[in-house]
């Protein structure tokens, strides 16, 4: 057996109790059978409360859903439960995915995260991030280097395709097809359709101009690989939420006439503390 300088800790988290999307343990017990040299672990999203409870506090206190003796996925349904809609239920929860990746990561003393975003992916994401309010977040999310975790994140498949992923695992031999799943990509979705999210039309949206037009897909990726991310300072905070740091100069908020339609969550998160450690993207969502 070929000896390599590195190890691989393989991460699956469990989200198909808050989002219905399908999970496939049988499908991971295969893998992890077929690479047998590599670490396998799967765990529930709802995990993250144990790390984020203290922080998640200062936002879910205000009708007492972290607290009592509660689970934690009864924790965390009840912080999902306070976000009005579908796409920023979507948001928080992939905020605080890439949350306990991260944790996980450094608490089993792991060098880097290696995510397994396509070309297609980290478009879809650019895109949707920067629509739900996100801009400032982009250079760590789709870009290789340290991030705000303390921890290297690294983009290994950002100049493959989706459809280059799937042509390659149908020519191995043996072949790798069987050992994949992915969603179907929407082709047809309707910005009006209830329970659509940002993410569903980004994924329809790139799915049919990878089809004809594989270049644009890779010159979004190209072009937002030039952000620099912001450099931090010691007055910088990091959101309670989704961890990435807070710009304290950007203007957070509905305009004046919007205000009074807001909720008692966003009013006393707003007027609060909790307000001062929110970003603008999970500022948004949280309204």
């Amino acid at each position: 057996m070929k000896r390599v300088g590195y190890t691989i800790h393989v991460l699956n988290i469990d989200t198909s109790q808050f989002d219905g999307r399908p999970t496939s343990p049988e499908l991971f017990d295969v893998v992890s059978r077929r690479y047998p040299r590599h670490t396998f672990s799967r765990i529930s999203i709802s995990q993250v409360v144990e790390y984020l409870e203290d922080e998640l506090l200062s936002i879910t206190a205000l009708s007492g859903s972290l607290l009592g003796d509660r689970s934690d996925q009864e924790k965390l349904e009840a912080l999902l439960g306070s976000v009005s809609s579908t796409t920023s239920r979507s948001d928080i929860l992939a905020s605080l995915r890439t949350r306990l990746i991260a944790q996980y990561a450094k608490d089993h003393t792991c060098d880097a995260i290696l995510w397994g975003d396509t070309t297609s992916r980290l478009a879809e994401k650019t895109l949707g991030e920067t629509a739900k309010g996100r801009g400032l977040s982009l250079p760590w999310l789709v870009s290789d280097g340290v991030s705000p975790f303390g921890i290297f994140f690294s983009h290994p498949l950002r100049d493959i395709l989706r459809s280059e992923i799937k042509a390659y695992a149908e020519f191995m031999q043996p072949p790798l097809s069987e050992l994949t799943a992915s969603l179907p990509i929407k082709t047809h979705v309707s910005a009006s359709a209830k329970g659509t999210t940002i993410d569903d039309l980004m994924n329809q949206y790139f799915g049919s101009v990878e089809e004809n037009f594989p270049s644009i897909v890779a010159n979004v990726v190209r072009t937002t690989g030039k952000l620099r991310p912001l450099v931090p300072s010691a007055d910088n905070q990091t959101c309670i939420i989704c961890g990435m740091p807070v710009d304290s100069a950007a203007t957070i908020g509905q305009p004046e006439t919007d205000r009074a339609k807001e909720d008692t969550i966003s009013s006393v998160l707003k007027s609060g503390p909790a307000s001062e450690r929110l970003c603008n993207g999970c500022s948004i969502s949280m309204k």
